[in-house]
């Protein structure tokens, strides 16, 4: 690899010159291939935001756009008590603020144009950072190369950075690469204030993105713990630049945040719970910094450990039951399971190799090096490094949702191994790349051939192309006379974005408020029409489907809305239904929107 390098010149360049070439390539390819993404984004001359959760991010983005303000608490959804939107102000406020700042430079009128071409420009910002990983890890020019391109050919970021893909997974790998950088920089010169200042403040501002992202803290208290045990403290003056970074970096996202000011003690939302973890981690930190490594002293840190966890142990119980998939209302959420959970299910395995390469196989063994080498490789980065990588591919194996923090994981470790192997034996270097470099091109093919290129479903979301033909008779219903609608809770997000209505319940479930609700429309679901109006008044409209999702085993109230030939009401209207006629002549409505209550308000 590096004899073609010579043969075009690239070796006699700068280093920044030659890794700003390679970030220049990757970043076109990728801008190229999450522009394959503008068939589900732009569908009938209109931009949408690409993938389920990206529907509420718009609407709370494009409100803010209009009017100035990120609203936090929203009145149209969890009604009627409304409720707190679960994801932090930062990233939709930013978002936003970008939106404006581009429709100012480039004087043009339509915002969600603007917004749903961001994500490419995220897209870049993750490539550098891949391109700065490796740079700090000491790969070649030539593994840096590869290791971008990886990056840019990925099935996952095409989705994350595509057209339209506004969910904040995305930022989150940004998050997670950002740590990584940052750590290998500090551990490589801990006694730099500056790096371990920069490091704690990006720490910090992490649980803008998302408020779970405190547990990027994980890791590189894991690698502060070898150091320590191996005798290797950081310099008592970085360490508390760090603290000072972190905890100024998670006030200035808890001061802004409505929910910080309750004084609550929560893992979901931006709380005191954050605070409390961003000072435990101080705690630590410093005494690994300041007391030296002795059978007391480990003794000390195991119950110093034991009592800080305590208070979190309660709040982070119904967490717990999120991440491991135990809560009844996220079983049947593919983004809940395993990667290995959705190969075994019909055309899963064919899922799993296009979005994450035929590497995903080989995840477990690359987890269980990664732990080896984090307990032999003595260098305080590379220690770092492993650790963060056995971390991430941890994530990437529990649930799908957890990929953004593990699938760069997937590649970079080979890439090390590889460039430690070439070091070691230089003579056999070209047969060390030949054999990555085929594998890589085996691994990568399911997702060039099949996932990168052609026509995407509208907004990659079923659930939209299925609802999509009754959302304009809605929208103008909604319009002309706003009301609470009554749907299965994976329309809640659809009928925000699209709608000036309201909805019992949506996407969400992280709370047990969010929980509460999804019961309470499938319980309403299941009961006649006459129930629904004494038990729920103000339902106004609802949205029917004849197959109801998998936690409603009996819709009465969809199947009696749409009977065909059924005993008529005067007290129901039928704005809009579909229906299908079989070989028989046997009409059956599948979908369809009903104006069920004149006499709300």
């Amino acid at each position: 690899m590096s004899h073609g390098l010579r043969l075009i010149g690239i070796r006699h360049l700068s280093s920044q010159f030659r890794l700003t070439l390679v970030w220049l390539f990757a970043g076109l390819v990728m801008i190229v291939l999450t522009l394959q993404m503008t068939s589900a984004s732009f569908v009938d001359g209109q931009y949408l935001p690409v993938g389920h959760d990206a529907f509420y991010h718009a609407r709370r983005i494009l409100d803010a756009v209009a009017t100035g303000q990120l609203f936090q608490f929203d009145r149209l959804m969890h009604v009627p008590e409304g409720d707190w939107v679960t994801w932090p102000w930062a990233y939709d406020w930013l978002l936003a603020k970008a939106v404006v700042l581009v429709q100012g430079m480039l004087g043009t009128a339509n915002p969600a144009a603007v917004l749903m071409h961001l994500p490419l420009l995220l897209g870049l910002v993750a490539v550098a950072l891949v391109v700065g990983v490796c740079a700090e890890l000491r790969l070649s020019v030539a593994a840096t190369l590869v290791a971008a391109t990886c990056f840019a050919l990925h099935g996952f970021t095409q989705y994350q950075f595509g057209v339209g893909a506004l969910d904040h997974h995305g930022s989150e790998q940004i998050a997670s690469l950002g740590v990584l950088w940052l750590g290998l920089r500090w551990f490589a010169r801990p006694a730099q204030v500056g790096r371990a200042a920069v490091l704690g403040l990006w720490l910090g501002a992490a649980i803008g993105i998302h408020a779970g992202l405190f547990i990027l803290q994980v890791p590189l208290l894991a690698a502060l713990l070898l150091g320590w045990t191996r005798g290797n403290a950081v310099p008592p003056a970085a360490t508390g630049w760090f603290c000072a970074g972190l905890l100024c970096g998670t006030l200035a996202m808890l001061v802004p945040a409505e929910t910080f000011w309750s004084t609550r003690f929560v893992i979901y939302y931006l709380s005191l719970f954050h605070l409390y973890v961003a000072a435990c981690t101080c705690i630590v930190v410093l005494f690994l910094c300041l007391c030296d490594r002795t059978p007391r002293n480990l003794a000390l840190l195991t119950g110093l450990a034991v009592l800080l966890a305590l208070p979190l142990l309660a709040v982070m119980a119904f967490s717990g039951d999120f991440l491991s998939g135990n809560l009844a209302t996220i079983r049947d959420i593919d983004e809940i399971q395993s990667p290995f959970t959705i190969a075994a299910q019909p055309l899963g395995l064919r899922r799993i190799n296009q979005v994450y390469t035929l590497l995903v196989w080989v995840a477990p063994l690359a987890l269980l090096v990664s732990l080896l080498m984090s307990l032999r490789d003595r260098t305080g980065h590379r220690s770092f490094f492993w650790l963060a990588c056995a971390f991430g591919l941890g994530l990437l194996l529990l649930q799908l949702r957890l990929g953004s923090f593990g699938v760069y994981y997937l590649y970079l470790p080979w890439l090390v191994l590889a460039s430690m192997a070439v070091d070691r034996w230089s003579g056999a270097a070209r047969a060390i790349w030949a054999v990555l470099g085929c594998a890589l091109v085996v691994a990568y093919y399911p997702t060039v051939r099949y996932q990168l290129f052609g026509r995407h479903v509208p907004a990659m979301d079923q659930q939209f192309s299925s609802l999509r033909p009754l959302l304009p008779v809605l929208r103008d219903a909604c319009d002309r006379d706003p009301g609470v609608v009554l749907a299965e809770p994976g329309d809640g997000h659809l009928i925000r974005y699209f709608t000036a209505c309201a909805v019992i319940s949506n996407n969400f479930r992280l709370t047990p408020l969010d929980v509460a609700k999804v019961k309470e429309s499938l319980d309403l679901i299941a009961l006649p029409l006459d129930a629904v109006r004494a038990r729920a008044p103000q339902v106004k409209y609802v949205v029917a489907r004849l197959v109801a999702p998998n936690e409603s085993p009996d819709p009465v109230l969809f199947r009696q809305l749409l009977a065909v030939g059924g005993p008529s009401r005067a007290d129901v209207r039928e704005l809009v239904a579909l229906q299908v006629t079989s070989a028989d002549g046997h009409e059956q409505k599948f979908l369809g929107v009903f104006r069920i209550n004149s006499a709300v308000d």
